[in-house]
């Protein structure tokens, strides 16, 4: 499941500039402590329009715009950034080692189902304790992807993979490598460095793992 940062899904209405605000800072932080974890989304409102009055009101910083073009026309139209709940939740695990994986649950997304609303304000001090990981910029993860990519996986499926474990994948990679070199089959092998890197995530339950890889893993792998 997707979330949306500056204009949440569960906000019927535009947000005032107070809540872009907030969110806009969040996105900021998010960029700064894990920025793997954000992509770019261009959305637009249909049959909707921001009047001339309240245009002036918000300011020229307000995200929120009436569309110019002609597949925008009669749409408001803004940037977001979209972050989903899984990689999330891992990142949360492994910089929350002293909590199990059903608490993390609770406290970051409000109750007992992980694909609930995320509790954004525990989220927002979560990331601020967190230290700063490095952007990986698309020609760096290009040439990662080079390094290993006799062992077949798809490179969307490489730069989807960096979404879920951000600089990581690259070590990911060279172990996938290393196991493609002995078993000459790129699936086994990054089935098995997957595998091994969600052993590594603290209090990570073994149903869960078992259901990442069923879900999403194997299909990114066989792609």
């Amino acid at each position: 499941m997707e979330h949306y940062i500056i204009w949440p899904a569960g906000q019927k209405s535009l947000p005032n500039n107070s809540e872009v605000k907030q969110n806009t800072k969040l996105v900021k932080t998010i960029k700064l402590k894990a920025p793997h974890l954000l992509k770019q989304i261009k959305r637009q409102l249909p049959k909707a329009s921001i009047s001339w009055a309240k245009s002036l009101f918000f300011g020229d910083d307000y995200p929120f715009k009436n569309g110019k073009q002609v597949s925008t026309k009669g749409c408001i139209v803004w940037t977001d950034y979209q972050i989903n709940q899984w990689p999330l939740l891992l990142f949360i695990l492994n910089n929350s080692v002293h909590q199990s994986f059903e608490e993390c649950v609770v406290k970051y997304f409000l109750d007992a189902d992980v694909n609930s609303i995320p509790n954004w304000d525990e989220i927002r001090i979560i990331f601020k304790k967190c230290e700063p990981i490095r952007s990986i910029n698309t020609d760096e993860l290009d040439h990662w992807y080079d390094e290993i990519s006799t062992t077949h996986i798809h490179p969307e499926s490489y730069h989807d993979l960096y979404h879920w474990f951000g600089p990581a994948v690259r070590d990911i990679g060279y172990l996938a490598f290393d196991i493609f070199m002995k078993k000459r089959n790129g699936s086994i092998a990054w089935g098995e460095a997957i595998k091994a890197h969600l052993d590594n995530i603290p209090n990570l339950p073994v149903k869960i793992k078992n259901m990442l890889m069923d879900d999403f893993f194997i299909g990114l792998i066989n792609r």
